[in-house]
């Protein structure tokens, strides 16, 4: 997909909303957000990718394969009892929010 826009996923997000009555199992957010598996556990979505500016493979530690860009969005969904491994991304990261239960990011 590099260089290839994600699809626009803000409707998806709107129809999101839930009043403070509401509550959406991790199973009904995966469904209605169209999340896949992350192969270090829980569920995303891309929903941005910056084509404008990439790291270079050689820039790169040795497990990546391709060019990685510098900027890029993902919806990231962890399920009460999973956990998510450990990783390096050479990149800055953002955290935001939306619902659910507190969680603990470790920075190494």
């Amino acid at each position: 997909r590099k260089g290839k826009a994600p699809p626009d996923r803000r409707g998806k997000a709107e129809s999101m909303a839930l009043s403070s009555s509401e509550k959406k199992t991790a199973a009904e957010v995966v469904a209605a957000l169209e999340l896949h598996r992350h192969p270090h556990g829980g569920f995303y979505l891309e929903t941005f990718r910056d084509p404008s500016l990439a790291l270079p493979k050689s820039a790169l530690p040795p497990q990546y394969k391709v060019d990685r860009a510098v900027s890029s969005a993902i919806y990231f969904l962890l399920p009460a009892g999973e956990i998510a491994r450990l990783h390096r991304i050479p990149c800055a990261e953002a955290w935001h929010y939306y619902m659910g239960e507190p969680l603990t990011v470790f920075e190494v």
